[in-house]
């Protein structure tokens, strides 16, 4: 580089400078995000996920007791259920895409599961067995009680 360098006028050297050091920072970008996505998720960042669905289990759940118990009317409910339903899907496809480790590859299958099953229970709406949500709720706390203690 020294010799091109010399070779080249002053204003060239400056623009070859340049070029040299944002094609490193590039390259160093580049090498970061290819190794921060080939080191697979810890159970923090699994946690994380089966805590959303947990959250959104026990949100429907509250939902579909407030109805029944007439606190809350069904159109109110349905809007809230569509967001709910939604914000759950992300959750669902985000827990797909994460890699984790072959350690927590049950705790991650377990928790799709019951991604599914809630998937489900917004479709079934307004006739969802609430302590059939809160069993899924409890299932997800335990789930993510279990990655608590393996952290």
């Amino acid at each position: 580089m020294a010799a091109v360098a010399a070779a080249v006028a002053p204003e060239g050297r400056h623009a070859l400078q340049q070029f040299a050091g944002v094609t490193a920072l590039v390259g160093i970008a580049v090498i970061g995000g290819v190794l921060s996505k080939e080191s697979p998720a810890d159970t923090a960042e699994l946690g994380i996920s089966v805590g959303e669905l947990r959250s959104q289990a026990a949100e429907l759940a509250l939902i579909v007791r407030d109805v029944d118990a007439q606190r809350l009317d069904r159109g109110s409910a349905q809007r809230h259920l569509h967001q709910l339903a939604s914000a759950s899907a992300v959750t669902r496809r985000d827990l797909q895409d994460l890699e984790v480790a072959p350690e927590l590859t049950q705790p991650r299958a377990q928790a799709l599961a019951h991604a599914e099953v809630l998937g489900h229970d917004f479709a079934l709406f307004p006739a969802l067995d609430a302590v059939a949500v809160v069993r899924l709720r409890d299932d997800l706390q335990r789930i993510e009680d279990d990655l608590h203690r393996r952290a």
